[in-house]
């Protein structure tokens, strides 16, 4: 399991924040040397998406949890204490803007990579994680096992979910890459993530 704080010297940098913004400059980068995008147009791009992703991700995470932001309506802007986004809805957010800036390509491979390193760094912080399976149950699904945390990084054998979400994104940035579509990647990821959202614990 990858550790959950990475030491640079004095400092100390959460994997899960370090590998999200490696994987936000290396979309930067792709999209200024592989897109034929300008740093400019790479910059706005990528920090347009972001803050439509934020904003569209919240929008569903509040629609989605309607009954208790129907009584706690000024939590709906408190990402401090009711902090949540809805994965598919901040998807959606991200590639129309890419589509609006004519860079969907770009937009959907940073997207891959974003949801790869998210998804290595959810390990040790518990985000992501698979339902609990017994020696009792499945063999399969035993075979599959993975000591790995839960929200509150109480380990148990568990399913792991954040490995099947890197290697469908792997293949969905394959896809992005090679397909004259490139939106064609982004069904790929949400019906990914809506299929292995089955095997999560919550």
């Amino acid at each position: 399991m990858p550790p959950q704080l990475v030491s640079f010297g004095l400092f100390q940098v959460n994997l899960y924040t370090l590998l999200i913004g490696v994987a936000g400059v290396a979309g930067v980068v792709y999209a200024r040397h592989c897109a034929g995008a300008t740093w400019s147009q790479a910059l706005n791009l990528h920090v347009v998406a972001a803050a439509a992703a934020l904003i569209a991700g919240r929008i569903g995470y509040v629609f989605t949890n309607a009954g208790y932001f129907m009584e706690h309506a000024r939590a709906a802007l408190d990402f401090a204490n009711a902090p949540g986004l809805q994965a598919q809805a901040a998807l959606l957010g991200a590639v129309v803007v890419g589509l609006l800036l004519r860079m969907p390509r770009a937009a959907i491979v940073t997207i891959c990579l974003v949801g790869i390193g998210a998804s290595i760094g959810c390990v040790p912080n518990g985000c992501g994680y698979g339902r609990e399976v017994f020696w009792t149950g499945n063999p399969l699904l035993w075979l599959l096992r993975v000591d790995w945390p839960d929200v509150m990084l109480v380990r148990n054998p568990r399913l792991p979910t954040q490995l099947f979400t890197v290697a469908w994104l792997m293949v969905c940035l394959i896809a992005a890459l090679r397909l004259r579509r490139p939106v064609w990647a982004i069904v790929m990821i949400a019906a990914g993530d809506w299929l292995i959202g089955f095997l999560r614990a919550g």
